[in-house]
């Protein structure tokens, strides 16, 4: 699979409220050729969300003001018409608990920080390639 075209022109929104870590994923998502968007928090994540549609987000779970957890909550009950956006957990360290309301809340899937490229790579593609 070539990475640097199977992900091209996606649109993906990465929640992160740590600037390192957005700096990495936008290297990471650049290299891949990714429209990426970025919010510092769960608030900004639901913002962006209503104003456009996202092929992907990565939801950092700890945020200030709102978490992964309440911001993937609202954007399920959001949805309409059978449009689902798959949203990946980004996570320092996951807990069984918070694994299971991450699973509750609706997310997709999960990848432990620090971030392997191989992992998200294989992640992107199971829900972005057809």
């Amino acid at each position: 699979m070539d990475w640097k075209t199977c992900f091209t022109g996606k649109k993906i929104l990465v929640a992160e409220d740590d600037p390192l870590g957005r700096e990495l994923m936008r290297d990471i998502l650049g290299l891949m050729n990714c429209s990426v968007q970025f919010a510092e928090d769960g608030n900004q994540v639901i913002e962006m969300y209503q104003k456009e549609p996202f092929d992907l987000i990565f939801m950092d779970i700890r945020m200030p003001n709102k978490d992964g957890i309440s911001a993937t909550k609202e954007i399920r009950a959001a949805e309409k018409d059978g449009k689902r956006v798959p949203i990946i957990a980004l996570t320092a360290s996951i807990l069984d608990e918070d694994k299971k309301n991450c699973v509750k809340v609706g997310v997709d899937d999960f990848i432990s920080k620090p971030i392997l490229l191989d992992e998200l790579r294989q992640k992107m593609a199971k829900y972005l390639v057809k």
